[in-house]
């Protein structure tokens, strides 16, 4: 009999006969291991023979990871010893052993490293594919099983089996109660009794992995309804496709905000594709044209069978009899999901292989078209060609060396056009493809013009820099709207009348392809910079003829001498919702004058060390390690430096917040077991909205007290908790997001700035000494950089930068936010005829106890192409103060900047405003700073100076800083929701400076609840 025969039946017939007794799990816990004869486990049956097909030459092979070498290796090879291989003549996978790491597959029993077989290194580039039903739950993996091992000459079959869990790093359950009102009927916070087992069957000579889930219901009486599919991690620099995709092609979002149909989606890697294909749900082997897929940060989930948005809603009804995709299993019943995890060299091979093995189920006989693309009579290797109907892309190639593509596509009538980076794409021809048949196609495109850039500084060498190149008539040749069928630009906006923006390295030059075109030109490096030209024009440049040069010299204008320009909030590739790579990120930042970069991926720890070393980026950028913890439903947190584990290639041995067996940690518990890894600082990510935390736990600024329950968040009740504060926040943070570019969009003036300037207020009235931020956010290569915060540590050489000295003096409040301005407050005691009395202290520092009144200069740097037209203070006042409940009668409940039970409190009267002027900057607030080849370099610096009564009770003093010139090229803002860039305009805030009134330091705050 064969070996896989024997297996199978072996299995089938222990699982009826003797293992199938399992009475329903009591109320209570989740997951665990069901209990049989002899307490052992064994699978959850499916007819495997079905999914078998021993036609395709060669060998499939299947064996357990004992050395490195039977590794794949690759960007994002994550597999390691005790991990399972799977190989056949075409492709390698790795699916993953039982395991626990924080992220968006915990457990393991996953799709974790594939490739094509290949001579050389291999290039894995996928992130995680993995089981996800009921919106949040998993399966435990207890037993992992070589069914066959293919040395029969058969399928290479491994089964893992383990008990339903959830899956405790995401769930929805939260997310859509707060936006449609309702939990859904699959509630992922409900145990299921169920045991489940995943097969991964490989096929010889297939580049598909046939991955099929059989669910088995232990309970006698209840009927199980499950919502089946599964949740993938992209991994490295793939570009989301999707057939039907709202977006037009590439990418999520769009008017379905993530939430699309799909009949089998892609991802597009470097030389490597990933396809995932389901069959109906039950049936096994019929092709499953209408799924849902959720994208959430990157993450992309499905839901099979069900037909985009009005199917996930069926989950919502509860009413409904039935409900799109679900898998209904009777008491002690079985059923399964079938999908099939392709493996190919671009996406037109992925849809080719998907057409011709459905076809196979079908009546339908798939055709092909092939062609080249070529330019001036050469061939343009990596041109990419998609084919449109008028239900959506249907497949995009990518050609290889010789220019050449071939796809196989269902008998329709499609437009097609090619395209290649920094070309025009061409006119669209009209194709009819014909069953069994090859159509041809062939492109030419108009080859791009070049434009070279070189950097210097000013009287100095080579350095990076950002390059914005715009279109002369604001009508870009080529813009991101058409380019969405060809490449995933939804997660890389553009302003659409910028056709470039890219970085030169630290070489000081660089060459760009581009459209032939009249274009104008910026070079940058940040506000501490002047631009090129430095007259305030952009340079002309003509490349409809010829090629063209551009030779910038930047002079460093800002004085910030003893500050290092920093930020606190950057994603690149090992964030889900980013596809930077690491070299990238580090050049962007690096090329626009921050010194410092943090690195926070979600869950994952990085360390930009070697990458700076690497692209001699050294002398420009220095860098610490640490990770964002990414909760979806109670907050972001920052923790910095977390030294990298080496060990560990799944995250970095980031902190696992979500417990595993034992209760998820509350944000009290996550900042404390940041500083048990050694991190010095927390930061409190965009406190409100949808990811904030003071949001989701309810709280109160005016005594921090939290009502929200923490079962709802799979937390253990804390134990000092009381009726009146559920105790789940703490103090343990150092650091907060006042200003988030991808959050507020620069917006200070919006409902979001001004709840969080709230927060802080409140929190710095209360004697809680937090340090406001200003960080980027930042997940996109165009838009990399954004707010940023100076801090004052003594020197400003990035390649001396001691993290130590950073975090301590950040955690001291010794810091300013802005997206321009360089700003210094300092205060001193004046005398009745305004002369300063004793030493003035500035940001972070208290000023001595004194009747005397306040002397405050705010001292404003901005370079020449930047204006101010305002300055505020801000100081504690009575009207702040109220105590949570806040009755909308209380005569305060319009003034009040505490907040409370999580709602956001936007109130701005202008009497809130201590003192204020308008500022107009004139031809005497320039200074010169340096020259170069005949060529002025200037700044303007203003000192704004005010007079302030003493205060009777210690307080605390904050300036903000506006201007109204645009600060493009600098920064642009992310679209808003209908596509806008908004314009971005000077702003910056400065760190408190405390004012003793007793003479025992800043110890009596404010205010008192």
């Amino acid at each position: 009999m064969n070996r896989l025969r024997w297996a199978h039946l072996t299995v089938s017939l222990c699982l009826t006969a003797c293992h199938c007794t399992f009475e329903e799990p009591p109320d209570g816990g989740d997951g665990g291991t069901p209990p049989g004869d002899g307490g052992m486990l064994v699978h959850c049956p499916a007819d495997l023979n079905r999914y078998i097909d021993n036609s395709g030459s060669g060998t499939a092979q299947l064996r357990a990871v004992t050395q490195a070498a039977d590794l794949i290796g690759g960007p994002t090879a994550h597999g390691k010893v005790g991990d399972y291989l799977l190989s056949n003549d075409k492709i390698r996978v790795i699916v993953q052993g039982k395991d626990r790491h924080i992220g968006p597959q915990p457990f393991g029993g996953t799709i974790i490293d594939a490739d094509l077989v290949r001579a050389g290194a291999g290039q894995d580039q996928l992130g995680e594919v993995g089981l996800f039903y009921n919106f949040g739950r998993t399966l435990d993996p207890q037993q992992l099983e070589i069914l066959n091992d293919g040395s029969d000459g058969s399928a290479a079959v491994l089964a893992i089996t383990g008990p339903d869990t959830a899956n405790d790093f995401i769930s929805l359950r939260n997310q859509f109660r707060d936006t449609l009102g309702q939990s859904p009927a699959a509630d992922p916070y409900t145990k299921v009794p169920l045991l489940v087992t995943n097969y991964f069957v490989l096929n010889p000579g297939e580049q598909r992995l046939r991955f099929i889930t059989a669910f088995c219901n232990l309970s006698n009486t209840a009927v199980q309804t499950l919502a089946v599919g599964d949740l993938v991690d992209p991994g490295y620099l793939l570009e989301l496709f999707n057939p039907q995709a709202c977006t037009g092609g590439f990418g999520y979002g769009g008017s379905c905000f993530g939430i699309d149909r799909m009949p089998w989606f892609g991802y597009l890697g470097q030389g490597v594709a990933y396809g995932y294909a389901p069959y109906s749900v039950g049936l096994g082997l019929t092709p499953e044209s209408q799924n849902a897929t959720m994208s959430v940060a990157g993450i992309t989930g499905s839901i099979v069978g069900a037909p985009g948005l009005p199917g996930l809603l069926s989950w919502f009804n509860p009413n409904a009899g039935t409900r799109d995709g679900e898998l209904r299993l009777t008491p002690r019943g079985a059923g399964v999901l079938v999908r099939d995890f392709w493996v190919g060299k671009d996406l037109a091979d992925l849809s080719s292989l998907i057409e011709t093995s459905r076809s196979r189920l079908t009546t339908a006989r798939p055709g092909n078209v092939a062609g080249t693309v070529t330019e001036a009579g050469q061939p343009v290797a990596g041109a990419r060609v998609a084919f449109t109907t008028s239900s959506g892309v249907a497949s995009v190639a990518t050609t290889d060396a010789a220019g050449h593509y071939t796809v196989a596509l269902a008998v329709k009538t499609y437009s097609v056009s090619a395209w290649a980076l920094g070309h025009l794409p061409s006119p669209e021809q009209m194709v009819s493809v014909i069953a069994d048949t090859t159509v041809p196609a062939d492109f030419t495109l108009t080859p791009p013009r070049h434009l070279t850039v070189n950097v210097r500084e000013a009287n100095g060498g080579a350095m990076p820099a950002k390059v914005t190149v715009m279109c002369e008539s604001g009508q870009c040749p080529v813009t991101q709207a058409m380019l969405v069928k060809y490449q995933d630009t939804p997660k890389d906006p553009i302003n659409p009348t910028v056709q470039l923006l890219d970085f030169v390295p630290a070489s000081g030059t660089a060459t760009f392809a581009l459209p032939p075109a009249r274009y104008q030109v910026w070079v940058s490096r940040g506000p501490e910079y002047s631009l090129h030209p430095n007259n305030g024009v952009p340079q002309t440049v003509d490349l409809r003829a010829a090629d063209g040069t551009v030779n910038a010299v930047l002079a460093r204008v800002l004085d910030t001498q003893g500050y290092l320009s920093a930020d606190f909030h950057v994603h690149a590739v090992n964030s889900p919702d980013s596809i930077v790579d690491n070299a990238t990120r580090a050049l962007s930042f690096a090329a626009d004058g921050v010194e410092v970069m943090v690195a926070t991926d979600h869950d994952y720890v990085t360390d930009y060390s070697a990458v700076i070393a690497q692209t001699g980026l050294t002398p420009f950028l220095a860098t610490i390690a640490g990770e964002e913890a990414s909760p979806m439903d109670f907050g972001h947190y920052n923790l910095f430096p977390i030294n990298r584990d080496p060990a560990d290639a799944i995250n970095g041995g980031a902190v696992d917040w979500a417990g595993a067996d034992s209760a998820t940690l509350s944000p009290r518990l996550i900042f404390e077991a940041a500083k048990t890894r050694g991190a010095k600082t927390v930061q409190f990510n965009h406190p409100r909205g949808n990811l904030g935390g003071l949001t989701w736990l309810k709280a109160d600024t005016d005594t921090f007290a939290t009502h929200a329950d923490p079962a709802q968040f799979r937390m253990a009740p804390a134990p000092d908790a009381t009726a009146d504060n559920t105790q789940l926040l703490g103090y343990g943070f150092n650091a907060m997001e006042v200003l988030n570019s991808g959050e507020d969009l620069f917006d200070v003036t919006s409902v979001a700035a001004k709840a969080r300037f709230n927060d802080w207020f409140t929190l710095l009235s209360r004697g809680f000494r937090v340090t406001g931020t200003g960080t980027s956010d930042t997940h996109s290569r165009a838009l990399a950089t954004g707010w940023r915060t100076f801090v004052r540590v003594g020197q400003d050489n990035p390649a001396a930068m001691n993290t130590d000295t950073l975090t301590t003096a950040l955690n001291a409040n010794q810091a300013l936010a802005t997206n321009g301005p360089f700003v210094v407050v300092s205060v001193s005691r004046v005398e009745a005829n305004g002369a300063p009395v004793g030493t003035a202290a500035t940001m972070g520092e208290v000023l001595g106890p004194d009747t005397r009144g306040l002397g405050v200069t705010v001292d404003i740097q901005v370079p020449e192409y930047l204006d101010i037209t305002r300055v505020e203070l801000y100081m504690h006042r009575p009207q702040d103060d109220a105590t949570c409940p806040i009755a909308p009668s209380n005569p305060r409940a319009s003034t009040t900047r505490v907040a409370c039970n999580g709602l956001a409190n936007s109130n701005w009267p202008a009497s809130g405003i201590t003192a204020s002027a308008d500022v107009a900057l004139t031809a005497g607030d320039l200074e010169n700073v340096t020259q170069d080849s005949g060529v002025t370099y200037r700044r303007y610096r203003k000192r704004v100076t005010f007079r302030l009564p003493a205060p009777t009770e210690d307080n605390w003093l904050v300036a903000f800083v506006y201007g109204n010139k645009s600060v493009f090229p600098l920064n642009d803002a992310w679209p808003d929701m209908l596509g806008n860039f908004r314009r971005v305009i000077p702003f910056a805030l400065t760190n408190p400076v405390f004012i003793d009134a007793d003479g025992n330091g800043y110890d009596k705050p404010p205010f008192k609840p």
